[in-house]
């Protein structure tokens, strides 16, 4: 239990209560300067590109490894709070850093966000335009793309991962870039690695 608090770096089976929960949360602020919240992913890529400097159009992303609606299930209140007793650690931590992130959007500004975060998506779609059949993700077995050895499974017992169906007249570095965009992380650094030889 507690593993995200353990592989911060925490006594994963230190008490949830008392000053040591403050002072390690002080330490990991000090250490993680940006946290990026998965349910508010572009949000908290419009906050990584203001941190990194970078263009909008270098942050468009497609949500890669989603699990297929299919294969979820909500947890029922009296689960959930067991799980959140069991983990308390880690609970502390999600809370911590969610109030740290929206404290960090108002600084940012929540109707400059607002906007940004509507240009964040314009450009994902333009390019889901150009590269996919449909932007709406279909199980991982089903789809393609022009060279199959690129693409491996992530499909993990009963969970049913979703993935994308690229354009069949894809050419060049058109063709190139939408590869990127649909590759599975683990397939994506190693062809980077590759690359660098």
């Amino acid at each position: 239990h507690n593993v995200l608090w353990f592989d911060l770096g925490g006594d994963a089976e230190a008490g949830a209560e008392g000053p040591h929960v403050d002072q390690t949360l002080k330490e990991f602020d000090s250490t993680f300067h940006l946290v990026l919240l998965a349910e508010y992913f572009d949000q908290s890529l419009v906050l990584l590109r203001e941190a990194l400097c970078w263009d909008m159009e270098d942050m468009v992303s497609f949500q890669l490894n989603a699990r297929d609606p299919s294969t979820r299930t909500s947890l029922p209140p009296d689960l959930l709070s067991t799980l959140q007793r069991w983990n308390a650690l880690d609970w502390h931590l999600y809370r911590h850093f969610n109030m740290s992130f929206w404290q960090r959007v108002e600084r940012y500004g929540v109707d400059r966000m607002e906007r940004d975060v509507q240009h964040l998506r314009h450009l994902r779609q333009k390019i889901q335009d150009i590269c996919l059949q449909s932007s709406t993700p279909v199980f991982k077995a089903k789809s393609k793309i022009p060279n199959p050895s690129y693409i491996k499974s992530a499909n993990y017992g009963w969970a049913k991962i979703t993935g994308y169906l690229l354009k069949g007249n894809l050419t060049g570095q058109t063709k190139e870039m939408c590869i990127r965009m649909i590759l599975p992380e683990g397939t994506y650094l190693n062809r980077l690695q590759r690359k660098q030889g």
